[in-house]
């Protein structure tokens, strides 16, 4: 049978849904799958290709467009659907909102949406500190109602949590039993390189990984860092990797700060480049005020890496199943920055490397993520009579 997945990231240019895209991809063509993926890229990658033994159609952009568009899910559904036409494919699985349309006309008899959060919820709970924050409540009410759309129209609904499994069936009406909770997965293998921290180091390093966005919360560990350095010492370091909308407000926080020596902006880096970067670390602080599940948080656990995240979405169902003192509310500062202090105090090891591996074996496993994913087209598939 041949899949058409498709997604407006793909690996290895993507965020956090752009990796599990591949992942989940890999797995389902080792289950005997055909998959063909189709995909916006950037300019200067190929239309099409076989990769990995995945082929992949790009609709390639000249122009830079931003993951938080809102405008993505016509663009996607105008210059892709004469490509999702000509493939004959038996089921379709559109991962996020930006495949509404796909998910809405697409005659490819069964349909799958794959659900990484809620625009409803999102537009409640995001800050509003930008003038794309701002501009995006109007946004994102007309996403709500394109999300609405590919929940009504699928066959079913993938969740990759309980948090987002609940929110789409209170917000958008629909029966608990048409959405399945498939938790994402890791490839731990990937992350379990030798500590690269040089023994020289006069300082502890402290990281932010994600997208620079109000509802990531990035904001938040600007405004401990005073009261860290105050209540540690000057021999600590905030790094943030990652860019977004939210880059030249957090510039414009630090403005005039006697702490810019302590903060760097370090910007995009490659997928392959994130091991190394955790590997040099101390700790990882997740600040969000939203989160569907968490892949950061994951891959912290798979480096050994200590890290501190907030008691939301699937971050909690993540860290309930591992150790629930690492997370904080990101209502409570004071509880942010005395974990904060805590931490880099100890040891850099969260458990032994084994314990860690066989807990994120057991519960974050991508070939049982496809093997669900398996069983459901086939639990449809009865279900229709095909």
């Amino acid at each position: 049978m041949k899949i058409l997945y498709v997604t407006l990231q793909f690996y290895p240019n993507a965020y956090g849904s752009g990796i599990h895209a591949y992942e989940i991809c890999k797995q389902l063509l080792n289950l005997g799958y055909k998959v063909v993926i189709l995909t916006l890229s950037k300019f200067n990658r190929l239309s099409h290709e076989n990769w990995n033994g995945l082929e992949i159609y790009r609709i390639r952009l000249p122009f830079n467009n931003p993951y938080y568009n809102p405008l993505n899910p016509l663009i996607f559904w105008l210059l892709g659907k004469r490509i999702a036409g000509k493939i004959k494919a038996d089921i379709l699985i559109g991962h996020g909102f930006e495949t509404s349309l796909f998910i809405k006309y697409s005659k490819i008899p069964i349909k799958i949406y794959k659900a990484n959060g809620s625009m409803i919820v999102q537009n409640k709970i995001r800050p509003k500190i930008t003038w794309q924050d701002k501009l995006g409540k109007i946004g994102f009410y007309f996403l709500s109602k394109l999300e609405k759309e590919a929940c009504k129209f699928s066959d079913r609904i993938i969740a990759i949590s309980g948090s987002i499994k609940k929110e789409l069936s209170l917000n958008y009406n629909i029966s608990p039993s048409k959405i399945i909770k498939i938790f994402n997965g890791i490839d731990y293998n990937r992350f379990n390189i030798k500590n690269q921290n040089n023994i020289h180091r006069k300082f502890k390093k402290v990281i932010y990984v994600g997208r620079l966005s109000s509802i990531k919360g990035p904001q938040n560990i600007l405004k401990i860092v005073p009261s860290i350095i105050l209540k540690y010492g000057k021999n600590i370091r905030f790094e943030f990797i990652g860019n977004g909308p939210l880059y030249k407000y957090l510039k414009r926080m630090l403005k005039n700060s006697k702490y810019l020596d302590f903060i760097k902006f370090i910007g995009a880096v490659p997928n392959n480049k994130m091991p190394l970067i955790y590997s040099n670390a101390d700790l990882c602080i997740i600040p969000s005020y939203y989160e569907p599940f968490g892949l950061v948080a994951l891959e912290c656990i798979a480096s050994n890496l200590p890290v501190l995240a907030s008691n939301i979405g699937g971050l909690s169902e993540i860290f309930n199943k591992f150790n629930n003192d690492l997370l904080f509310s990101i209502k409570n500062k004071e509880e942010l920055i005395n974990k904060t202090i805590s931490n880099l105090s100890k040891t850099r090891k969260l458990n032994s490397q084994e314990k860690i591996n066989q807990f994120l074996e057991k519960n974050f496993n991508w070939a049982e993520n496809a093997l669900q994913t398996h069983r459901l087209i086939l639990q449809i598939k009865r279900s229709k009579n095909l």
